[in-house]
């Protein structure tokens, strides 16, 4: 059992929870004890981020939670930093009603910062709305990264694969070439230039990872399975 007035015991509870937002009744759960971390604590980003992730994801009210994340900044010298990782709890939310707010707070965070976390978080937000040439200029830093980060890479293979699924293949391309981030990206590179017309003979390694990713554009509903 947890102390009841144990804040990091209700809080580690709850972000446990909070993994398993398949399920509307373990938010719930998560909710109350992340509720109960933070009358214990204070507005301490730790208890709060997930806390307004998960009251976003109930859907309990766009005022609530953006008054509850304006407090939380002004306790905090509303720093560029934080207001990056709340826009990044409201994204992984996915509720529609809580996006625009949370995309100005990227913007804000971008705008102050060229830090490579804060500009993915823009770039995942554009790239949602479809807004893929604004999206692509704000990956420039992501691509840039993913040379020495492998979290990097990940983001921008990904993101590549949906700009490519929707048309922007020749940004990725002209993207890849202007950051000169090609050798990283090689089969990427490939299989976007194959999708476009491109012939490329490549190493059969590097091949075989193209000729996946070819796959998931052309079928998008297959990437991840």
């Amino acid at each position: 059992s947890i102390d009841p007035n144990y804040s990091c015991g209700w809080g580690s509870l709850g972000s446990v929870l909070l993994k398993d937002i398949a399920l509307k009744s373990r938010l719930e759960e998560a909710e109350k004890a992340l509720s109960r971390a933070a009358e214990i604590s204070g507005l301490v980003p730790e208890i709060w981020l997930p806390l307004i992730q998960a009251r976003a994801s109930l859907e309990l009210g766009l005022a609530r939670v953006q008054e509850e994340s304006e407090r939380l900044l002004d306790a905090n010298q509303r720093t560029a930093s934080l207001k990056n990782e709340i826009a990044w709890h409201l994204y992984i939310a996915k509720v529609p009603s809580v996006l625009t707010y949370a995309e100005s707070l990227a913007r804000e965070a971008a705008s102050a910062s060229s830090d490579w976390n804060f500009q993915q978080t823009l770039m995942a937000f554009l790239a949602a709305d479809s807004k893929w040439p604004e999206a692509l200029i704000a990956a420039t830093p992501v691509f840039l990264e993913s040379t020495t980060n492998d979290s990097a890479l990940r983001h921008a293979t990904a993101f590549s694969i949906d700009a490519a699924v929707a048309g922007y293949g020749e940004g990725v391309l002209d993207l890849i070439r202007r950051t000169n981030t090609r050798t990283v990206f090689e089969p990427l590179y490939i299989a976007i230039g194959e999708v476009m017309g491109e012939k490329v003979v490549a190493p059969l390694e590097i091949a075989e990872v193209a000729k996946d990713i070819i796959q998931q554009i052309r079928h998008p509903g297959m990437k991840g399975k």
